[in-house]
């Protein structure tokens, strides 16, 4: 049966070098429900009290920064990603998927399947950090069925891993891309920065499923009428987030210089929570939204037309 490792011993010995009696602890959906025995335990034995955090956890840059000013904790255990941001105080425990052999033998052989018919003899490995262990032990395996899978850095040097927001490991010398990986999110960000099929392996529902190209290139053709939306607006909001990993300044200050540089009147917004909803006091006719580079997907259900910083500098490129 397929388990979800926590380093428990890695957690306790951040906890006893720090000497913390207070504890924040933040988590994706879906495993805050695993910690209530887990944090008891710890609880315990080393005489600390946890804080758990109900704040988004959308990814490593993704800090409670309200939060932690509020609680002042003496240590932060930030659960679910490998590190991004260099913070003192914030421990980062990365999870992974434990896979039994015959588990792993039955993902080898859907993937070989798939593979065989579609006649294809080599593709870029990729994967979340919860799924390095398994690609890397489906590259050494499916080489002896005459499969070739590659595996690059990526940005954080670990080969084969992406994430939401970027997707390097994902350029190598093949035509496909497989990604090891639960759900579509991190697939789309592969094939929109890579132009390229995406091989979906789901180790958790053990099915297999094609992502094309030609798929996100309707959601582009989106983007390129909310971008012709956008060169006609006259008043816009430039929205930062607050977030630590996602707080970009000096490209808040540059989409304004661009705009009223073009004639538009703009106004700088802060925010932790980019949303539509959250800005309709406003009433402005576009936003050039400075955050997760992956918030495109999302301004495509946007009522107001909105915009990326990368998108903005395309509109007015002579700029």
């Amino acid at each position: 049966m397929v388990e979800l490792y926590i380093d428990i011993k890695k957690i306790e010995n951040a906890i006893k070098k720090n000497r913390a009696k207070k504890v924040l602890v933040q988590a994706p959906a879906g495993v805050k429900m695993k910690l209530n025995n887990l944090l008891q335990d710890l609880e315990n034995r080393l005489y600390t009290t946890f804080i758990i955090s109900a704040d988004s956890c959308f990814g490593a840059c993704d800090i409670p920064i309200g939060t932690i000013s509020a609680i002042k904790p003496d240590l932060v255990i930030h659960i679910g990603h490998e590190k991004m941001i260099k913070m003192k105080g914030i421990v980062y425990i990365p999870l992974r998927y434990e896979f039994n052999h015959a588990e792993k033998e039955e993902l080898l052989r859907i993937l070989y399947e798939h593979l065989s018919s579609s006649g294809i003899k080599k593709v870029c490995g990729t994967a979340t950090a919860q799924y390095l262990l398994l690609l890397k032990w489906l590259k050494k395996e499916a080489k002896r069925l005459g499969i070739s899978i590659l595996l690059k850095k990526g940005r954080h040097e670990k080969k084969g891993m992406v994430l939401g927001c970027e997707t390097k490991a994902a350029e190598c010398n093949a035509e496909n891309v497989l990604f090891v990986g639960d759900g579509f999110f991190h697939a789309i960000g592969i094939s929109k920065n890579t132009g390229k099929n995406v091989i979906i392996l789901d180790p958790l529902s053990k099915k297999i499923s094609l992502l094309s190209f030609k798929d996100i290139e309707k959601k582009l053709i989106k983007r390129n009428f909310a971008m012709l939306k956008a060169y006609h607006a006259k008043n816009f909001g430039v929205v930062m987030s607050t977030k630590p990993g996602q707080f970009f300044e000096r490209e808040a200050f540059e989409a304004k210089r661009i705009l009223e540089k073009n004639g538009r009147k703009a106004v700088l917004i802060a925010t932790e929570i980019v949303s539509e909803t959250s800005l309709l006091d406003f009433m402005l006719d576009c936003y050039v939204i400075i955050a997760c580079p992956r918030i495109s997907d999302d301004l495509a259900h946007w009522k107001t037309p909105a915009i990326t910083f990368e998108e903005l500098k395309t509109i007015f490129k002579k700029a």
